[in-house]
């Protein structure tokens, strides 16, 4: 038996192979990519030699599938929540309640590392990092002085508007609920309401959602400026008719897993620790 499976994913799962591997823990790996460890022919395999695993993060990108590059062959979540083994440990991140149900009906246990305080923190800054990196090689245009609007003002919206202001840009925050506006308010940022964001969408040159919902329609969509970027940062479906970015030929981004991209060592620094952590606990 291997102490740690490791499956699918960005980077991020080649990091934590080794930083586990570092720390003295066996690992037994499927679709990780750049991976240099012991290698499953299948995902039984994996499944079945290890006392924990470790599934992608996120757990699915497109809310059908795990998280495995082009290359493997597609898993439906529900497929490989069932092909889990009674009583494992997994973890992942953004695991939908049907998929943890399953696994615990096993007698196993499902712990979502993202839903961590410190990670949950720690990924906002770095999903905002890469926005404004996305940002800054998208249209040509500076930060500086662009008219912005933020889409939700949940912890990853706060923190990528500090960091917009911060660079000089003129940000709006956009929100459905009064309290939250007021909040963005007080914080120096200019507010929006949904109910007045198609009057108002063609003033601005980058617009960044974080609101997993379509509160995007054609209505507003086809008002965008053709010079706009829109960088989607939501999780599925994202928050833009996608019929309509496509009818208006806007320019669009949905960036997901930006963590990954930008940061992956970091990050998956910080999950190890997490799940160490949490073990240790069990132990108790």
């Amino acid at each position: 038996m291997y102490d740690f499976g490791i499956i699918g994913g960005d980077i991020r799962q080649m990091y934590i192979t080794e930083y586990l591997a570092k720390a003295g823990y066996s690992v037994f790996c499927y679709g990780v990519e750049n991976n240099i460890r012991d290698t499953a022919k299948n995902i039984d395999e994996v499944l079945r030699k290890t006392d924990v695993i470790i599934a992608p993060f996120p757990f699915s990108k497109d809310g059908k599938n795990v998280f495995l590059k082009n290359s493997y062959k597609r898993i439906a979540n529900e497929e490989f929540a069932n092909m889990i083994p009674e009583g494992k440990i997994v973890f992942s991140g953004a695991v939908k309640n049907d998929i943890r149900r399953i696994i615990e009906k096993k007698g196993g246990k499902c712990i979502d590392v993202l839903a961590n305080e410190k990670i949950k923190f720690y990924n906002s800054v770095s999903t905002a990092e890469g926005t404004i990196a996305e940002a800054v090689m998208g249209n040509g245009m500076m930060l500086y002085k662009s008219k912005i609007l933020i889409a939700g003002y949940g912890m990853c919206g706060r923190i990528l508007a500090e960091k917009l202001k911060n660079l000089g840009a003129d940000v709006t925050i956009c929100a459905r609920r009064n309290e939250v506006r007021i909040q963005a308010s007080e914080c120096g940022f200019k507010v929006l309401g949904f109910d007045r964001l198609c009057n108002k969408i063609s003033e601005f040159e980058y617009i960044f959602n974080t609101v997993p919902a379509i509160v995007f329609d054609d209505d507003i969509v086809k008002k965008v400026k053709k010079t706009a970027l829109f960088i989607d940062i939501a999780s599925m479906p994202g928050g833009i008719e996608k019929e309509s970015v496509r009818r208006n030929e806007i320019n669009y981004r949905h960036c997901q897993g930006l963590p990954g991209k930008y940061s992956p060592a970091v990050m998956a620094r910080l999950y190890v620790e997490n799940i160490l952590d949490f073990i240790d606990d069990m132990k108790k």
